[in-house]
């Protein structure tokens, strides 16, 4: 749908103007959009290209996903073999043992986590800082792409008009070019209408992956903070694996919050790879708008202007 031609834009009155006059504001307004408007909408999209790849967390979430794995590892309830049973049987120790070993593997993979946590949020703050700017000043350049491609639409519209009520005697000649003129800006705004959306979507997702990954990273922040907080002063009660069923308790609470909060933290993964594996598409989609063969839309394909002296506001 063409900017100003929505369901929601207020109809506009027509403005009167004679077709030689409509047909300049036509050709200034998208001459507008290809010079000052699309080669600034070329240097965001490298921007936020750049940007989004800038996003090196695969070890910190291998990382993560380890300390997951050794939090399912624990078995508190296999701690609670009687005494009596573990007298009998030697391998009644095992629980425990293996316990202990799934603690030190929880609480390696917290540290490395941490060490990894710590190093990129210190690349990623100016990143997403950055990519913030670069976000807002793409959404004001798609917000002035649309008023100029509206304003070019309307007056268009009125030009189709004029040439619809039929050839006027002597103006034969300018009629002719005033239909070429609206043939060209016709296939101007069809693809500067597709830009126009593919900008719009690249505000709405763009916007969307960069918080959601500075909000993963709080998230998995807070996760290693309630795991030295909550889990590590209960490790005490249970060393030995003498425990009892009032001593089991509280650290499976504990156990079961840790593991609800691991298992989202992890599964966000998921989604903000596919997140971002989609805004990369996005943006190979708008740079093919400018690569594409033939004459680029930066390029000034502006008609041959005609003499007024009437004003476009």
């Amino acid at each position: 749908m063409s900017p100003g031609t929505g369901p929601d834009t207020a109809p506009r009155k027509p403005s009167g103007q004679p077709p030689h006059v409509l047909a300049a504001w036509m050709a200034d307004a998208i001459h507008e959009v290809h010079t000052e408007h699309l080669p600034r909408v070329v240097q965001l999209r490298d921007i936020l290209e750049a940007q989004a790849q800038a996003w090196e967390a695969q070890e910190l979430e291998q990382t993560f996903h380890a300390l997951l794995l050794a939090a399912r590892g624990l078995d508190l309830q296999a701690l609670a073999i009687p005494a009596w049973w573990r007298r009998l049987w030697p391998w009644g120790r095992r629980p425990a043992q293996d316990f202990e070993a799934a603690h030190r593997a929880m609480l390696a993979a917290a540290g490395d986590a941490r060490q990894r946590l710590d190093a990129l949020a210190r690349e990623w703050r100016p990143i997403a800082s950055a990519s913030r700017r670069a976000v807002v000043e793409l959404d004001l350049e798609h917000r002035a792409i649309a008023g100029e491609t509206g304003d070019a639409v309307h007056w268009l519209a009125e030009l189709t008009e004029h040439l619809s009520a039929g050839p006027v005697p002597g103006k034969e000649e300018r009629m002719r070019k005033w239909a070429q003129a609206a043939q060209q800006a016709t296939q101007a705004l069809k693809r500067l209408d597709t830009i126009g959306d593919l900008v719009g979507e690249t505000v709405l997702v763009g916007r969307t992956l960069f918080e959601r990954r500075t909000i993963w990273l709080e998230q998995l922040r807070r996760d290693l903070d309630a795991f030295d907080r909550e889990w590590c002063p209960r490790v005490a009660a249970l060393s030995g694996g003498h425990c009892t069923a009032q001593q089991l308790e509280p650290a499976a609470e504990v156990h079961a919050r840790l593991l609800d909060g691991f298992e989202r933290t992890d599964s966000a993964v998921m989604a903000l790879r596919i997140e971002a594996q989609g805004f990369g598409q996005l943006l190979s989609r708008l740079g093919e708008q400018f690569a594409a063969p033939g004459p680029s839309p930066i390029e000034d394909r502006r008609p041959a202007p005609t003499s007024s002296s009437a004003s476009r506001e």
